[in-house]
């Protein structure tokens, strides 16, 4: 016998596929392209199945790549588990994650920020929390062999991977001196060689 889905079960799956029809979209077609009625398409729901779930469009692409963001840093932990934990081979694993279509679709979504104030109020916050985890589990990757720059370096890693991703995935292949670049940042980040 098979357990009926309660409506708690249907209403999380109704946003779940909202949510992935909405990554999606975003990867496939861009932010522009994103619209209610290309991802209520693709989920199958109507776009007052939509409104059910989410105040505004906003706040379904928020949700989205909040759920996306979730996706790949559990990639990235899977990953890192599987293989060599020194600094060079952490970076690498975070160029891999950056240069994912659903990271840079996000990174598209957050530039119309600059023209959609309403879409700023909703993304910017959840960016900022995404970003303070994401420097306190790379010092705790660090941990003891951390250099004393370590957090600056950080910093400027990251938005050097976030700003070199877009053109590797338009371009289809990684920036010509990517390898020495994290090379270098890898002896930067930490004291007396990799942990």
């Amino acid at each position: 016998m098979v357990a009926r889905r309660t409506q708690a079960d249907r209403r999380a799956g109704t946003k779940e596929k909202l949510e992935r029809s909405a990554v999606a979209a975003l990867v496939e077609v861009g932010a522009e392209g994103a619209t209610t009625t290309e991802i209520c398409r693709r989920a199958g729901v109507s776009q007052g199945a939509l409104f059910q779930h989410y105040p505004s469009k906003q706040s379904l692409l928020v949700a989205a790549v909040s759920r996306a963001y979730a996706e790949l840093r559990a990639e990235f932990r899977a990953s890192l588990a599987e293989g060599p934990q020194d600094t060079r081979s952490i970076l690498a694993l975070t160029w891999r994650a950056y240069v994912d279509p659903r990271a840079v679709a996000s990174l598209e979504l957050y530039h119309r920020c600059r023209t959609d104030r309403a879409l700023h109020a909703e993304l910017g916050p959840m960016l900022e929390a995404h970003a303070a985890d994401l420097l306190g589990e790379a010092a705790l990757l660090l941990g003891p062999h951390a250099s004393p720059d370590a957090p600056v370096v950080l910093v400027l890693t990251f938005a050097a991977l976030q700003g070199a991703a877009p053109g590797a995935l338009i371009e289809g292949r990684e920036p010509p001196a990517l390898g020495a670049a994290l090379d270098w940042l890898s002896t930067r980040l930490t004291t007396g060689g990799a942990p």
